[in-house]
């Protein structure tokens, strides 16, 4: 009896053991768990703060992008509008058609036309040596005791084609010529020269101009289309009833 009385007793004393073990025990995954939430909702947080962060990064990148775009083609502009002393012209449509007056033979009325394309002075204008050098920072020009002379490209170009017509009607009238040898060598060679220059510069003026304007070709009297000749076609070009704009600078006319 009384070791069962011990027995017992010390199985008693063992149940109460045990169950102050599975109480601690109990605190501990409790603990553990709550260490876990804690570490979770802390992350969680950071990942919510960078994911707020790496937001207003990409808004502020976007905002300098756009900002070094529109300071970039505003420099582009203004590059583009201040450095000659040229006034703008604005880009008008403008259809091409076929005009006889400068498609046609050489005579009195067409030979007026072509000469009245130029402005005043035939494109060439005189800038005082502080305007070319100061505000436009030009190389020096063709010096005089009035300023620096300088050709503007449109004119020199057009100067060009006007050349190349005279030339080729100057080869058709000595293919009408007896002696057509002796009329070649006063007539077009001391001029072929100019002409080759002319060619290379007109092509050139055309590759920078570059009209990128769509053409489709005409309709034939059958109805079929097959040739390309350019007339009725639109294109954005500049008004050149605003060629007047050149003659208000000083230009050179002796």
């Amino acid at each position: 009896m009384n070791l069962l009385k011990y027995s017992r007793i010390w199985i008693g004393d063992r149940s109460s053991k045990t169950y102050d073990d599975d109480d601690i025990e109990d605190k501990r995954l409790i603990g553990k768990e709550g260490d876990e939430s804690t570490a979770y909702a802390a992350l969680l947080q950071a990942h919510t703060r960078l994911k707020r962060w790496l937001a207003a990064l990409s808004v502020v990148v976007g905002l300098l992008v756009v900002m070094l775009t529109l300071t970039l083609s505003l420099r582009r502009i203004e590059d583009s509008t201040t450095a000659s002393p040229v006034p703008l012209m604005r880009l008008i449509p403008t259809t091409f058609e076929h005009n006889d007056l400068f498609s046609g033979p050489s005579s009195l009325e067409r030979e007026e036309a072509w000469s009245l394309m130029a402005p005043l002075g035939d494109g060439f204008i005189l800038l005082p040596n502080s305007t070319a050098q100061g505000i436009y920072d030009l190389p020096l020009g063709q010096s005089t005791s009035r300023g620096q002379i300088y050709d503007i490209s449109v004119f020199h170009q057009l100067h060009c084609l006007a050349n190349i017509r005279r030339h080729l009607f100057a080869m058709k009238t000595a293919l009408d010529e007896v002696d057509q040898h002796e009329l070649s060598a006063h007539a077009l060679q001391p001029h072929d020269d100019h002409v080759y220059h002319c060619l290379d510069y007109i092509r050139q003026a055309l590759m920078c101009a570059g009209d990128m304007t769509i053409e489709w070709p005409r309709t034939e009297t059958d109805g079929s289309k097959f040739a390309v000749d350019g007339w009725g076609i639109t294109h954005e070009c500049k008004d050149w009833v605003s060629k007047e704009q050149v003659e208000s600078l000083t230009v050179v006319s002796d």
